[in-house]
């Protein structure tokens, strides 16, 4: 369902956008005058949900976790190393394979973005503070005994 904003901008001039929501998103579109936007509002209630979106440019987060997760490490690589001390680098990494690790032990059905959600999250958390197998198998060929690896501590 969309909706028509007014918007007071630069030197007085007056806008209409017509305002849809999709997944906690908002998109804006501008309208001009609000008979424009009145018709614009009308044409988009008009179309199927998947046309909307479609036409909107409006995506679901249909992307293969792995990939996502290769996108953000070279990301790490390229961007955080020049602005963070190294490591930082190397901690946001080992973090970025211990969730991979835990979805691949914990959730191996999960293969979309769209389908991780806070429970999933939540059992991330509460498995970093209990696992050892999380651990040993997240640090892979580090050196040291896995039942001596110590486990990271709850935050206040």
């Amino acid at each position: 369902m969309a909706s028509i904003q007014f918007q007071k901008g630069y030197m007085g001039i007056n806008t209409y956008n017509v305002v849809i929501c999709y997944r906690g998103k908002h998109k804006w579109v501008r309208a001009g005058t609000l008979r424009d936007a009145k018709l614009l509002k009308k044409e988009i209630d008009a179309l199927d949900n998947s046309r909307r979106i479609e036409k909107l440019g409006l995506t679901g987060r249909h992307k293969p976790i792995d990939d996502f997760f290769q996108e953000y490490a070279d990301h790490v690589n390229d961007h955080v190393k020049l602005r963070t001390a190294p490591n930082t680098v190397k901690r946001y990494l080992s973090v970025l394979n211990t969730f991979l690790v835990f979805l691949k032990m914990f959730h191996p059905n999960l293969k979309y973005l769209s389908q991780i959600k806070p429970e999933q999250i939540e059992s991330y958390q509460k498995q970093r503070l209990e696992s050892t197998e999380l651990k040993a198998a997240a640090d892979g060929d580090k050196p040291g005994n896995p039942e001596n690896k110590r486990l990271p501590l709850p935050r206040p």
